[in-house]
């Protein structure tokens, strides 16, 4: 998946808190950032078409675990339900 889109991290990019982390690269970028290890930063209330966030289901992806990982982030409530709507198909 290296350079579909700048994937969204849980974690700040720095220890001020006011932005966070991203990872991966985006197809609009020079080659040097398509690595998986590669890192930016953005403000999450910004939009892009070159960042993203990755659906990962798992038994552990309960609705209230999947609304506090994308809490902060600038997606619809729509957007959200579909994420929980998703993790639950078997």
């Amino acid at each position: 998946m290296a350079g579909n889109v700048w994937e969204w991290m849980e974690n700040y990019y720095d220890k001020d808190e006011d932005v966070r982390a991203l990872r991966g690269g985006s197809w609009f970028v020079d080659n040097t950032s398509l690595r998986c290890s590669a890192r930016d930063v953005s403000n999450p209330v910004g939009r892009g078409s070159g960042v993203g966030f990755r659906v990962l289901r798992s038994k552990e992806n309960s609705p209230a675990k999947i609304r506090k990982k994308t809490a902060g982030l600038d997606l619809s409530e729509k957007d959200i339900e579909d994420a929980i709507a998703w993790a639950k198909r078997k």
